[in-house]
């Protein structure tokens, strides 16, 4: 082998070798990217470009390095493992308050007394205050009736005996009454018509007459 072959071998081994120390440091720089496609094959990319824009959500970057920490003699025990810093709770000093001074008090004349015996409470009996039916005192009720009604009699016998103040229409002879009983309790109705207040009714019904009149 001639000189000439050998020089130029050498020269495209050093040419080699610069070329790769060149490439060294795009090398370390680039980054390996990894997605999924719809058949669940990984692939790896090293730009982001290179991946499809419907699988570019699964991009994940690395996260940043922790911040590294100076060494300390003392920091890891025999195992390798880092130890904790246990930390004393602060004790609260308690200042020793000064005693107050005790000024003497000059003695005061007691005076015995007898003791009050105490009498016995006579407890009063509160009787409860009977009952006002609230129709006898206040608004009297209106009935409507006729001489051929058999129930209007009963009404008015039930009414005197709750003590109740009553108001009694005839409408039998009195066309005036007649418009006024329909008025009030509709075209078709009988007697007896009972009214208090805002409250009105036809027939003998106690249950409801009760409960109208506030009645125990």
């Amino acid at each position: 082998m001639s000189i000439l072959n050998l020089s130029r071998i050498r020269f495209c081994h050093v040419l080699l070798l610069v070329l790769t120390l060149l490439s060294l440091p795009s090398l370390s720089l680039a980054e390996v990217l990894r997605y999924k496609d719809s058949d669940g094959k990984t692939h790896y990319v090293s730009s982001e470009a290179k991946i499809p824009s419907e699988f570019r959500y699964q991009l994940k970057r690395q996260s940043k390095l922790p911040k590294i920490g100076k060494y300390k003699p003392g920091m890891y025990d025999r195992f390798g493992n880092l130890k904790s810093k246990k930390r004393k709770a602060p004790v609260a000093k308690v200042a020793k308050s000064a005693r107050p001074a005790v000024t003497p008090q000059p003695l005061k004349h007691v005076v015995r007394t007898k003791p009050v015996q105490n009498k016995p409470v006579q407890s009063k009996v509160v009787q409860p205050k009977p009952k006002t039916n609230v129709a006898s005192s206040r608004t009297p009720v209106e009935i409507y009736v006729s001489s051929e009604c058999a129930h209007c009699g009963d009404l008015e016998s039930y009414l005197r005996s709750q003590n109740i103040r009553f108001k009694k229409f005839n409408i039998e002879n009195s066309e005036k009454l007649k418009n006024q009983f329909t008025s009030i309790f509709g075209t078709g109705s009988v007697v007896p018509g009972i009214k208090y207040k805002d409250e009105y009714f036809t027939g003998f019904n106690k249950a409801r007459l009760n409960q109208v009149l506030d009645l125990s």
